[in-house]
């Protein structure tokens, strides 16, 4: 998987970010061809640890599969020759022109990705710990930790209408309350 070129650069330096939605898997393709180009493209990447066998494999994955952002001034006009480029879809556009990304947004998206561009977990997860569910039918209910599996996912024992129940939540859906 590609790595981001200077990340910190792009942010400063261009202030006008767009989404684009690549072809089904090609989002490495897409990131490659849009900087040899020299636009300026950011693909946050996810580390996901599966299971393959008895072994466990840890692997880069977009952050948001079959989207990437690009930075283009919006006077330039170069609409086309992203849309054309090999591996993108389409630009992403709530009417005829492509809808930017608010700066704000892809500022706090930087600063949550490290230098290589992959997305850093805000707080860590205790086995033990009270969490906050965030998604989902049970959005804003706590409940305790039991296990957190290699794959990310969350293991919880959720207190609901007097029944203790157990739950499992991928690990982006679970906040620590403290």
């Amino acid at each position: 998987m590609p790595k981001i070129k200077g990340k910190k650069t792009y942010a400063a330096e261009y202030q006008t970010w767009y989404v684009v939605q690549t072809k089904p898997n090609a989002e490495a393709m897409a990131f490659r061809n849009l900087e040899n180009q020299n636009f300026p493209a950011f693909l946050p990447l996810q580390k996901l640890t599966r299971r393959k066998g008895t072994t466990f494999q840890t692997q880069l994955r977009p952050l948001f599969p079959g989207y990437m952002f690009v930075a283009q001034d919006p006077a330039a006009g170069q609409w086309r020759k992203i849309k054309n480029t090999r591996g993108v879809a389409r630009l992403v556009r709530l009417a005829a022109e492509p809808t930017p990304v608010p700066p704000t947004i892809m500022d706090q998206l930087f600063a949550r990705c490290d230098e290589t561009g992959i997305f850093q977990q805000s707080a860590t997860l205790v086995a033990g710990d009270d969490a906050k569910i965030t998604q989902g039918p049970f959005a804003g209910a706590i409940a305790k930790i039991i296990e957190i599996d290699p794959n990310q996912r969350v293991h919880l024992l959720l207190n609901f209408m007097g029944q203790t129940s157990t739950l499992t939540i991928d690990a982006v859906g679970v906040a620590p309350t403290s």
